[in-house]
């Protein structure tokens, strides 16, 4: 799935692997329910237009880095001990889950959820600003 910001209206578009392949291969959409066939249509429209600069594709989450935001998070805790368990806690396989234990058993989450969500309006400016967006909060 990709999340695209259309410029002209202020849309947020969610473009599904599914709706890009029924746009693509031009079959009849009268056996799918009317909501489909406008997101199929508005697919349709992302395609075509993709490259005038309308529509622009959102972050993905592998732009995003959580675990990077997640280290960051760890060197702001005052407490080492606290700090060095977050660490720990994000190395390794299964790191999102053993960190959301960790931040839930030294009671950080909610600093934990305020840090992440400054870090996401971040990179939400970055990207206002690389693809000249006005950024409102």
């Amino acid at each position: 799935m990709t999340v695209y910001f259309k410029r002209s209206t202020g849309e947020f578009i969610t473009v599904s692997d599914e709706y890009i392949h029924a746009a693509e291969c031009d079959e009849s959409l009268d056996d799918r329910p009317e909501w489909e066939q406008d997101a199929i249509r508005m697919t349709a429209d992302v395609l075509a237009r993709e490259d005038d600069g309308d529509y622009v594709p959102l972050p993905s989450r592998y732009d995003i880095h959580e675990y990077s935001v997640m280290e960051r998070f760890c060197r702001t805790v005052s407490n080492l001990k606290v700090a060095n368990d977050l660490f720990r806690s994000i190395t390794g396989r299964g790191a999102f889950r053993r960190f959301k234990d960790a931040i839930r058993r030294h009671g950080v989450e909610d600093g934990w959820y305020r840090f992440r969500d400054e870090e996401y309006k971040v990179i939400a400016r970055e990207w206002c600003e690389e693809n000249c967006i006005t950024w409102r909060e």
